[in-house]
């Protein structure tokens, strides 16, 4: 598992980085992405929150999705292929929430700790 396979997904996340001896807070952006895929910036931490930090708000918002019958999508193809709703995992990754395990691999810093 590598940072560098997840970074994009969390556009406009705060990450730490370091540069040399220094760590310091980034908005991630396209810039920053393409500095960290040719390798100036080594380690880089987005800050993320885990899933059991989503408020009662967001998860009725998530919920919402599945009560409305849009947790799957059809598209018209001839053999009316359904999919996933991607919205409730745009919603989500909007929202820095760790859907992939990565504060617990360590790769991500997990934004309630931080600010404690």
């Amino acid at each position: 598992m590598k940072i560098q396979d997840y970074l994009h997904l969390y556009l406009g996340c705060t990450a730490m980085i370091t540069e040399g001896s220094t760590v310091s807070p980034y908005n991630l952006s396209s810039d920053i992405l393409s500095s960290v895929y040719a390798g100036e910036f080594v380690d880089v931490k987005p800050i993320l929150r885990p899933l059991s930090d989503m408020t009662d708000e967001e998860s009725r918002e998530i919920c919402a999705y599945t009560r409305n019958a849009q947790a799957f999508v059809k598209f018209d193809t001839p053999i009316g292929k359904e999919a996933i709703n991607p919205l409730p995992f745009k919603y989500l990754l909007s929202k820095h929430f760790d859907l992939f395990g990565l504060i617990e691999a360590g790769l991500a810093l997990n934004a309630k700790q931080l600010n404690h």
